[in-house]
């Protein structure tokens, strides 16, 4: 099925009250790219043995406040978020089953166990592909070679920035485009 970008993927075992209730607690500026029923385990301290330490919504969120993506588990009835994992560079989600899938978290490995399977996959592919096309970005701007002009064999460095012909005349240099990785932070602030 398909989604308009802005709307929020809402849950198909959950009522039409339910779901309204999902995105008023998810607040104002935060879409659901995925809803699902859930439980939710953890693999800790026992990294062997899941544990369940939660039930209620996932919901796979676009965050326009702060910029980012997260897994956040809702409570309807304390109408609350009680679990939240944002999704950092590298961030893995594997599926072990059609409907169990884990994550590393920021404490602890993280499982999720589904209550319907086409949640799980929809769930699946919205952070699969968000974390793929993020990992993609990542790697393409890692790997552009910078590009340095040097100057000719007529040529030669002068102050600020202008080339010196051996001639005597001055031409000059194009300025490089500056990219956000060659500004430092500020310091020195007095």
């Amino acid at each position: 099925m398909a989604h308009n970008s802005d709307e929020n993927v809402l849950s198909t075992l959950l009522s039409k009250e339910e779901n309204d209730l999902v995105v008023t607690i998810l607040g104002s500026r935060k879409q659901t790219k995925a809803t699902a029923v859930i439980q939710m385990f953890h693999a800790h301290p026992n990294k062997t043995q899941w544990t369940k330490f939660s039930t209620g919504i996932a919901c796979f969120v676009k965050d326009n406040l702060k910029r980012s993506y997260y897994i956040r588990l809702l409570d309807l009835g304390l109408k609350t978020v009680t679990y939240e994992q944002e999704i950092y560079n590298q961030f893995t989600y594997k599926k072990h089953s059609p409907c169990f899938y884990s994550f590393p978290g920021d404490k602890f490995t993280v499982g999720m166990n589904f209550a319907d399977i086409d949640e799980a996959l929809l769930f699946g592919q919205a952070v699969n592909s968000k974390t793929t096309r993020r990992n993609t970005i990542k790697k393409s701007s890692n790997e552009l070679p910078r590009q340095v002009s040097r100057p000719a064999d007529n040529e030669t460095m002068g102050d600020h920035g202008r080339i010196i012909q051996r001639n005597g005349a001055v031409k000059k240099k194009k300025r490089e485009k500056i990219s956000k990785a060659d500004i430092s932070a500020p310091s020195n602030f007095q």
